[in-house]
């Protein structure tokens, strides 16, 4: 499973950070939730990750329709 990096944003939500990747949480239920990539609304990006409800990585659909971000993060 790939190496996904848990942070918050400026305004506080969660997001992961996968292979150049950002991921907005969608919802959450029956015990995973499920994150879009940050590009969906704007380009219709349809990557996601799932993961458990303590954060652990389950599943990822990782094609996407445009480049990485160019996103920094100390």
């Amino acid at each position: 499973m790939r190496a996904a990096v848990f942070m918050r944003t400026a305004r506080g939500a969660l997001s992961i950070l996968m292979d150049g990747y950002k991921f907005i949480r969608h919802r959450q239920s029956s015990g995973k939730t499920r994150w879009f990539c940050g590009t969906h609304q704007s380009k219709g990006c349809r990557a996601v990750v799932y993961t458990t409800l303590d954060n652990v990585v389950v599943k990822v659909l990782n094609e996407h329709n445009h480049r990485r971000t160019n996103t920094s993060y100390q």
